[in-house]
């Protein structure tokens, strides 16, 4: 019996892909750099993007794909471009709940959210806490792998505690700072050492000392950083870093050395550093 066979496209819905950037942390233009790359990466034939800016105060915008970035092109001056539209969020609802704030309508549902903003408030449970009090799915850590992770000492204590080899460091809080005199630091760490703050991202605010004049003048205590400084000793050794990326031959791409300078002042993030972090 002959019959036809009838082709039908479907055309599936794109996923609504909401990526939140930019933060209140030292690291804020690293978030810019970051989602910049996502959104030119980003398959748009398979995903539609919700740009979700944090202002450095903290609040949140709505923001155009186009048009959400200022000195786009250059790491060290890149902002966030200011936006008419900000974003506010009901609590208590089983289905998540966006706000326009300006005009009180809700926000189209957006299916996952992609989290990059950097550092403190991003990287440390904040933000994954509250999408999740706010039932938005989103990728990457959860509340308790990125607290743990974020917090140098926390991190440390669970991997020695695990049996796993760490260096030797010391904590100090504005609670047990007294207790410590830099001779008694100098004496379980040696000397150089490094000092760092332990919530922030890797590179933030981390100093080589070699002498107390050093620890005086590039430890800023109190500082607006964090409340938890981490002393580490300096361990001789190189740095590993892997990037992953797809490609098309299958050919893996050789091991190359490079070598570098810091000056391991406490200052902002530099050029090489937000490029070497970008996603």
């Amino acid at each position: 019996m002959p019959f036809d066979v009838i082709w039908m496209e479907v055309e599936m819905a794109k996923m609504r892909v909401g990526i939140v950037f930019g933060g209140k942390s030292a690291e804020h233009e690293v978030s810019l750099q970051s989602a910049k790359n996502i959104v030119e990466a980003i398959d748009k034939s398979r995903f539609d993007v919700v740009l979700l800016g944090i202002d450095k105060q903290g609040l949140w915008h709505i923001n155009d794909a186009g048009n959400y970035l200022l000195n786009a092109q250059d790491p060290a001056r890149i902002a966030l471009r200011p936006s008419t539209v900000t974003l506010a969020q009901i609590p208590g609802r089983e289905a998540q709940q966006l706000i326009n704030a300006e005009s009180g309508q809700p926000l189209a549902a957006i299916d996952v959210i992609f989290p990059i903003v950097h550092g403190t408030l991003g990287e440390d449970g904040s933000l994954q806490g509250m999408l999740r009090m706010a039932n938005l799915p989103f990728v990457g850590s959860d509340v308790l792998g990125s607290a743990a992770c974020m917090d140098k000492d926390v991190t440390k204590r669970l991997l020695r505690d695990a049996g796993l080899a760490v260096a030797p460091f010391i904590t100090l809080t504005r609670a047990n700072r007294a207790q410590f005199s830099f001779a008694d630091v100098e004496a379980k760490l040696g000397l150089p050492l490094f000092v760092k703050p332990a919530n922030q991202g890797s590179s933030v605010g981390v100093s080589k000392v070699k002498n107390e004049e050093q620890s005086i003048r590039r430890w800023p205590w109190p500082s607006n950083l964090t409340i938890k400084w981490w002393w580490s000793k300096a361990l001789k050794g190189g740095k590993l870093s892997v990037r992953c990326w797809v490609t098309t031959t299958r050919r893996p791409a050789p091991a190359v050395k490079s070598s570098s300078t810091a000056s391991f002042t406490p200052t902002t993030p530099s050029i090489s550093t937000i490029r070497a972090r970008r996603w």
